[in-house]
């Protein structure tokens, strides 16, 4: 029997911020889930395998991607998995930018089925536009859920900007990822071009995203 909903976190040398993301989500999440930490181990394989590695794991209907670095507020779930039984593919928490979130992003079974995952041509970054995109162009509906909260701050000590450079890789814990950003960078403008995800402002009606959306390029 499926879980309701897995929550994959995956993880690289951060213990203490799985240590706290572990704690807010036992502590905030009330209804029945299944919790997945992946750990990168010394391989560090990168983002987007980790991810497809607790995804193909989870049993759930709703599958929910959350950087260890993450802090999910009370009542954060609900409303995501409300979403999805509401028939979005594809979702995420609130977020000030006109985007989805992409430190914590939902993804319908289907959606999952769809797409097998997120694109391993990718190692750290630009899976989660390339997944939006790949979604969009078949006009299912996806859109921010502006009743769930889970923090990722600039300033949080544990968020793993604070611990390498994006772009130089010069942690000592860490591998050289920056030119896996530039990369992934590079893959998904051979891929896609010009064209970025819409903008889905906090607050748009998700009524609206599930009936009325369009894919279009930016």
């Amino acid at each position: 029997m499926r879980a309701r909903t897995s929550i994959i976190v995956p993880t690289f040398a951060n213990d203490e911020a799985v240590r706290r993301v572990t704690r807010l989500v036992k502590e905030n999440t009330p209804s029945s889930y299944e919790l997945i930490v992946v750990d990168n181990g010394s391989s560090a394989r990168g983002y987007v395998a980790t991810c497809n590695q607790g995804m193909a794991a989870g049993r759930g209907d709703v599958l929910v991607l959350m950087n260890d670095d993450c802090q999910p507020q009370p009542g954060w779930l609900g409303p995501l998995v409300d979403a999805v039984r509401r028939g979005i593919w594809l979702c995420s928490p609130d977020w000030p930018s006109a985007r989805l979130a992409g430190h914590c992003l939902v993804l319908s079974r289907e959606a999952y089925e769809y797409t097998a995952g997120l694109d391993e041509r990718y190692v750290h970054t630009n899976a989660d536009h390339h997944l939006e995109m790949t979604l969009a162009r078949a006009s299912v509906p996806i859109c921010q859920v502006p009743e769930s909260h889970v923090l990722h701050l600039a300033e949080d000590p544990l968020r793993i900007h604070y611990r390498k450079s994006c772009f130089l890789g010069n942690h000592e814990q860490l591998p050289n990822t920056g030119q896996m950003y530039l990369d992934d960078q590079a893959t998904f403008e051979s891929i896609w071009g010009d064209d970025r995800p819409r903008n889905y402002w906090p607050g748009d009606s998700m009524e609206s995203w599930a009936t009325d959306y369009v894919w279009s390029a930016a």
